[in-house]
């Protein structure tokens, strides 16, 4: 559920909050694993927005995160004795839950079902896509995987690198102008790639943050 303007959530919705999706998850982990005598397989529901947080969605958002944390305590913890320990994160799910929820949205005649498939596979997720998930974190196939998030989310968390971030070091970086030749697949002007200067038979450089 949201949580609305953060500076507006009570102490009870946040603790509400808190107790279902934290409390709840750390007790069923502790009782599950006081009872894999033999090793075992846990699976924790966290959500996308745990990962990178969301407006309006603070005290949810919150708790999932803390879910992500416990999940991989839970995994250095228990892993000696056999137990892995993952989490999924789903994205937005079709769900009569999430239908309700986005319901004055569609009142106001917002296309629900486009926005619940605003994702890159322009898919709607469902929840046999969790089941199947879930499947297979605790199938054998999975041995070897504990402790990791796994986003199921038609790619909504996958983001296109800033490479801007990067420091520009203007004594390795040339502005390029037009009329240059690339000669490794780049596109004069558009990205970062070298370049022929015809002119002078130098090969410049243009950096992803170079201005012209």
């Amino acid at each position: 559920p949201t949580t609305g303007p953060m500076v507006e959530a009570t102490d009870d919705f946040v603790a509400r909050m808190l107790d279902v999706n934290v409390r709840a998850q750390y007790s069923v982990a502790r009782e599950a694993a006081n009872r894999m005598t033999s090793g075992g397989s846990i699976v924790n529901l966290a959500w996308i927005a745990g990962v990178g947080g969301g407006a309006n969605i603070s005290a949810y958002s919150s708790s999932k995160s803390r879910v992500i944390a416990l999940t991989r305590a839970f995994a250095h913890e228990l892993g000696p004795r056999g137990i892995r320990v993952n989490a999924i994160a789903p994205g937005v799910i079709d769900t009569p839950g999430v239908q309700e929820q986005m319901e004055p949205l569609r009142a106001g005649g917002i296309d629900i079902d486009k926005r619940i498939a605003a994702n890159p596979v322009g898919m709607a997720g469902q929840p046999d896509h969790i089941a199947r998930a879930a499947h297979f974190l605790v199938s054998d196939l999975a041995e070897f995987v504990s402790g990791h998030v796994l986003g199921v989310d038609g790619g909504s968390t996958a983001r296109p690198v800033n490479r801007c971030q990067a420091p520009f070091d203007r004594n390795r970086s040339t502005t390029v102008t037009r009329g240059l030749t690339p000669i490794d697949g780049s596109l004069a002007g558009d990205d970062a790639g070298e370049f022929e200067d015809g002119r002078r038979g130098k090969v410049l450089r243009r950096h992803p943050c170079a201005e012209g």
